[in-house]
Order: structure tokens, then C-alpha cells, then sequence
């Protein structure tokens, strides 16, 4: 993982747009932080709505609240600290991956060239803040680009019955924000395809599945968030979703998380920028690896280590039968047939 510093901006008297350097990028990171004016305290919500567009395309549209959410129940820790006339600090991650952020199995990196990727940061309103500062970070981090991430947020006013449509066509996580409702619904259930249900229950039952899938206690964080897919993009489900949402008082905030493949000829691209990369690296290296050495993960593996089924362990010598034996192989995985041991006799020396 590999953090890099884009730019510091004062949403106070310069909010706008920020061009997000060339490269290959795992997320872009915000960390504010000032100090809240006098008789006030500075909340998540009024931060505003982060938005981020590549290649002229809205990719995320979600408020501060709902990346806040997200880092905490999907990263583990989000820092968040505020009081009433003193000062704040509030740090997201907006991931390009939907692995463990930034690392994890899903290997997903968002190509973007020059003047292709920009973040717009919102102004805050100078009656709640006395200073305010937000530091933009972008992580790099080793990949190939598979799928352009889509997250987007809506506001939903609860009725008896309020269908909520939502819009990604690659659905990978949802999250509902609990912080503007009133009195929870009683259930919830998302469909796909008009009939196929994805999941169903009350707002208790999962949020307690929130807590079990994430290891945080949500129940502090006023939020449930669903997981719909692997980090494979092939798991993400696709089709016309509807969310329901029965009962309940107030207004919730639903935010999708889905995904764009990219086409065929860029993910080859982007992949062989990497494997020249990794080239460099081990030509570089005072002592390259070995083809015999298995790989680190062999399921992200994809040539260049041999079958470790195919490789001999070292030979063990027999000192007391003047031979050497080399310990069982498995020749067949499937039936699990083993080659017997073979003697190998050794060289008689002073005879």
C-alpha cells in the first residue's frame, strides 16, 4: 500500500473540484479537521456530499455520513471526534476495491489517466465552522482493473409501504443510515427481478447480521449494511432491484454499492502494465525469486510457480540402510494414488 498526498483545501473559502493525479489507484482518502465556532458542534452531516467523477462519469455521489459509516463497519476504525465549541476530525476512505479497504482479496484498481478522476469537495457553512481543512490522500496499491466502482446515496421518506428503487446494475453492498429516522422500520426487503428475494427481515435482526458480518457493534453506528457478492465481480448480482421498507418514522438514507466492468481490451492493458512492473521488480532484486518457490496465495496465482503436488521434497538419507529415500509424491490428486518410496543406493567411499 503506497499513500500519497494529493492537496489540502479550505472548504470554508474554496470549495470545488480536485484533480486527482494520473495512476492506479485501491481509494482516495479525506481527512477533515477545524474547529467548531463558538456554542456549536460540528457534526458528520454537515460535511455534505462527496462527489467523484472519472472520465466525465458521476461514480460516487454519497454524503460524508455514509462513506463515515462504510470505513467503520467495512475498514474497521473510522476516526471521528467532535464538542460543542471545540475542535473536529473526521477521516473516510472512498474505496475503488469492495475488499477489507485498502487491502484484502479483491485486487480491483480505478485506471485513470490525465485529467480523468476529480473529487468535488462541498462548502460548510461558516455559522457552524470557525476553521475547517480537508486533507485529500490518494492509496496505491498493487492490482489490475476489473470493474469501475458506483456508489450512490438517496434520501427516502418512510411510509407504511415505501418502495425505494434502486439503480446500479451490479449490486454488490447496501447500506441504510438510521441517523435521520425517527422510529426504525419494522421490516425490510430487497428484491430482484420483481420476485426473487434477496433478504428479509426486521431492522433488529439485521443490523445484529451487521454486526456479526463486519465485527463492529453497530448498533452505536445507527446503520445496516447487507453484503450481496464476493470480491469477485462474477458474485455481484445484476437486474432491477426494490427495496422496501414497511413501517417506521422519518427519513433514511440508502446508499448502493455496485460495479462497472471494464472492457476487455483495458483490463489487458492495465494487466500487462503490471506484470512489466513486477518484471522491474524482480530484476531489481539482489536475489530474485526462485520458479521452484510456490506462490504466496495460490489462488491470485496465475503462472510461473510449479505444481507443489510435482515437487520433490529434499531427500532424507538412511545411514543405517546405506541409502537415501525420498518421501511419498502424490502423482494423481483426484484419486489420491501415492508413488511408493525408491530406494537410492549410496556411493561406497574408503572401499
Amino acid at each position: 500500500m503506497y499513500y500519497r498526498s494529493v492537496e489540502q483545501r479550505n472548504p470554508l473559502v474554496n470549495p470545488g473540484d480536485v484533480r486527482i493525479p494520473a495512476g492506479m489507484y485501491a481509494a482516495l482518502t479525506l481527512y477533515f479537521h477545524g474547529t467548531a465556532q463558538s456554542t456549536k458542534t460540528i457534526t458528520k452531516e454537515m460535511l455534505g456530499t462527496i462527489l467523484v467523477r472519472h472520465r466525465g462519469r458521476n461514480i460516487v455521489n454519497c454524503r460524508v455520513q455514509d462513506l463515515y459509516l462504510y470505513s467503520e463497519l467495512a475498514a474497521g476504525y473510522a476516526r471521528w471526534n467532535s464538542a460543542i465549541s471545540a475542535a473536529f476530525e473526521c477521516f473516510v476512505i472512498i474505496p475503488f476495491r469492495y475488499g477489507e479497504m485498502p487491502c484484502g482479496k479483491d485486487d480491483n484498481l480505478l485506471n485513470c489517466g490525465p485529467d480523468e478522476l476529480h473529487i468535488t469537495i462541498p462548502g460548510v457553512d461558516p455559522l457552524e465552522f470557525l476553521t475547517c481543512v480537508v486533507d485529500i490522500g490518494a492509496i496505491r496499491a498493487p492490482g489490475v482493473a476489473r470493474f469501475i466502482p458506483a456508489m450512490s446515496s438517496q434520501a427516502v421518506l418512510l411510509t407504511l409501504n415505501a418502495p425505494v428503487r434502486l439503480s446500479l446494475p451490479n449490486l454488490r453492498r447496501l447500506l441504510v443510515d438510521e441517523t435521520s429516522i425517527t422510529t426504525p422500520p419494522t421490516t425490510m426487503f430487497a428484491l430482484r427481478g420483481g420476485n426473487e428475494v434477496l433478504f428479509e427481515g426486521s431492522w433488529a435482526e439485521l443490523e445484529c447480521l451487521s454486526d456479526a458480518q463486519w465485527y463492529r457493534e453497530a448498533a452505536a453506528l445507527n446503520a445496516v449494511m447487507t453484503e450481496l457478492g464476493r470480491d469477485d465481480l462474477a458474485s455481484y448480482v445484476g437486474g432491477r432491484y426494490d427495496l422496501r421498507l414497511i413501517g417506521g418514522v422519518g427519513t433514511a438514507y440508502v446508499t448502493e454499492f455496485g460495479a462497472i466492468p471494464v472492457s476487455r481490451d483495458e483490463f489487458h492493458a492495465v494487466r500487462a502494465v503490471q506484470i512489466g512492473q513486477m518484471e522491474q521488480q524482480f530484476q531489481s532484486s539482489p536475489e530474485p525469486p526462485s520458479s521452484d518457490v510456490a506462490p504466496a496465495d495460490p489462488e491470485t496465482a496465475s503462472s510461473g510457480a510449479q505444481d507443489p503436488n510435482s515437487v520433490r521434497s529434499p531427500i532424507i538419507a538412511d545411514r543405517y540402510r546405506g541409502s537415501v529415500q525420498a518421501p511419498p509424491r502424490i502423482t494423481n490428486p483426484m484419486t489420491r494414488q501415492v508413488q511408493p518410496f525408491v530406494a537410492v543406493p549410496l556411493p561406497q567411499v574408503g572401499v
